[in-house]
């Protein structure tokens, strides 16, 4: 009961942050962004069907505001908070029948890898509902900031501004810029949810889920499909330019480990990194692809480390034992 409990709290905790945006404050968004964290918990630390159950609290009670609500919730942050909680906990003793064998777990990479393929999928039914036409997507946006100029809210942008160039700006961008935000709350979320669970000591997945993380080779391939599309006009562009900044994003984050990796015990990492975190938060869109490019050659050719799948050294739990 009190496991049942747990989830139902964490679930309601989960709604209340995603419904916090309605507030329109400053505050109002890094708690947005944090909405998948309880719910995340809940799976790591209480086991998968905890994080079911709060996954479908979270929804029920979203819908509660609006069915509209209740399913982007679900589909965007209760469904894969829960499912990516159940990956991270899926396990196999190394030596099949051995009780006493260590436990051999999910791959983060592969984890990741869902992400983006979830990610670029959700952006595209999206777009399927918007209109892949970018034309018209272009004379909406440019009707919209119209209507902003009209309405005594004029936007913060220098007089002369060519509208229909900043729409088409916003056409290349928000689709690239969806994608990667949405993965990068996902990740940082599971991220944060790990380090929690393992502090509480409720974590039976043993060692650090991201430190030795490299992306699937096979995710480049979404890539060599993505770019070339990427430079197309009209709907074929705008999808291959979702299905790269899924996929580009997550070989980010698979770069940003490799250079972890290989600046480990060096006397100028902290200014390294420093530097590259500055980076990105100033030049984000610039400096995504470098991380990526490296994060591509880390799936082919390890760089720092071997390959290998993290292991729990002294547990022989998988997560379908994982109950209370």
């Amino acid at each position: 009961m009190k496991t049942i409990a747990l989830a139902i709290g964490a679930g309601l905790a989960s709604a209340l942050l995603y419904l916090a945006v309605t507030a329109g404050t400053l505050l109002a968004i890094p708690l947005f962004y944090l909405a998948p964290l309880p719910i995340m918990i809940a799976g790591l630390g209480w086991g998968t069907a905890s994080g079911w159950i709060a996954a479908f609290v979270g929804s029920l009670t979203v819908a509660f505001a609006g069915l509209s609500w209740g399913a982007v919730y679900a589909l965007v942050i209760a469904l894969p908070a829960a499912f990516l909680a159940r990956l991270a906990m899926l396990g196999r003793p190394i030596v099949a029948g051995d009780p006493n064998s260590p436990t051999e777990w999910y791959p983060a990479g592969r984890m990741l890898l869902w992400c983006a393929a979830y990610g670029a999928a959700f952006s595209l039914v999206l777009m399927t509902f918007v209109g892949f036409d970018t034309e018209q997507l272009a004379a909406s946006f440019k009707a919209m900031m119209a209507d902003a100029q009209q309405s005594g809210e004029p936007l913060p942008m220098p007089s002369g501004t060519d509208m229909d160039a900043v729409a088409q700006t916003m056409v290349t961008l928000l689709p690239r810029a969806f994608a990667l935000i949405w993965i990068t709350a996902v990740v940082l979320n599971l991220w944060l949810a790990v380090r929690i669970t393992a502090a509480s000591a409720r974590l039976r997945r043993a060692g650090s889920l991201f430190a030795d993380l490299r992306i699937p080779r096979e995710g480049a391939l979404a890539l060599v499909i993505g770019i070339p599309l990427s430079f197309f006009g009209g709907g074929m562009g705008l999808a291959g330019t979702i299905v790269t900044a899924a996929f580009a994003s997550i070989f980010a984050f698979g770069g940003i480990v490799a250079i972890h990796r290989v600046t480990r015990g060096r006397t100028w990492r902290p200014i390294a990194l420093g530097a590259l975190y500055a980076a990105l938060l100033v030049f984000t869109f610039w400096v995504i692809m470098p991380l990526a490019i490296i994060g591509v050659v880390d799936s082919i050719a390890p760089i720092g480390g071997s390959r290998g799948v993290p292991r729990a050294a002294n547990s022989n739990q998988s997560d379908s034992n994982q109950g209370d």
